[in-house]
């Protein structure tokens, strides 16, 4: 009898111990799930977060590796002019003028005036790739060369030609007396006109003074001081 009640208790508490050893499994496993699981929840909010604050950005190229030389206007009596030099244009030009020919020449810019047929020129550096400068007249036809000049004998060599550019005109023509105005639509070329014959001053206008002009703004604008400081276009 006694050898039995042993037994007994030994399995007895042989099953105990394997109830206790699952329950604590179970509880490790389940815990480990629990803190996998917010581990992961952290993570993708973080990785949200980071894509919310990501910005693109893009870099334009500095150069396009192509011979090129192109004339705008500001303003009529204000132009400017970008350019550039292939690598092969470069190399043609080392090839045709020696492997010193950048080191011994400067650059200018040749500006011609195709409407009244003049020209000048202006000195620039190597290290410019754009320039801007004034010109004499308005309502012409411009276009600007690039060249180089040997510093010793001063012979120009080409290297490109801009574009041809219609400058506009820098002020309104009284110089006859008329009884329309002429408006273009630049998108359409659709010229209309509007009759001024009902303005009286204009039939005394020759070389508009300020106060003239001033007269025949108000006609057409709500503008009342034309010629001031705020408006810098009326100077």
């Amino acid at each position: 009898m006694p050898t039995k009640a042993k037994g007994n208790t030994k399995k007895t508490s042989t099953k105990k111990a394997t109830q206790v050893a699952k329950k604590r499994a179970t509880n490790t496993t389940s815990s480990t799930k629990k803190s996998t699981t917010k581990s992961n929840i952290t993570a993708k909010k973080i990785t949200t977060k980071e894509t919310t604050n990501l910005i693109e950005y893009y870099d334009l190229p500095s150069k396009y590796n192509q011979t090129m030389v192109k004339v705008l206007f500001q303003t009529p009596k204000k132009l400017f002019v970008y350019w550039e030099i292939s690598e092969k244009d470069r190399k043609k030009l080392l090839a045709e003028n020696g492997k010193d020919f950048f080191q011994n020449s400067t650059p200018f810019l040749v500006v011609k005036n195709d409407t009244k047929n003049y020209s000048f020129e202006i000195r620039i550096n190597d290290f410019a790739n754009s320039w801007y400068f004034d010109v004499p007249d308005s309502n012409c036809e411009y276009s600007v060369e690039l060249i180089r000049k040997n510093n010793e004998t001063n012979i120009p060599v080409q290297i490109m030609e801009s574009n041809e550019l219609e400058v506009p005109n820098n002020h309104i023509l009284f110089e006859q007396n008329r009884r329309e105005i002429f408006f273009k639509n630049v998108k359409t070329n659709k010229v209309t006109s509007k009759n001024i014959a009902n303005l009286q001053f204009i039939s005394h206008v020759g070389i508009a003074q300020p106060a003239t002009l001033n007269e025949f703004y108000n006609k057409f604008y709500d503008e009342k001081n034309f010629y001031s400081s705020n408006n810098p276009t009326s100077y």
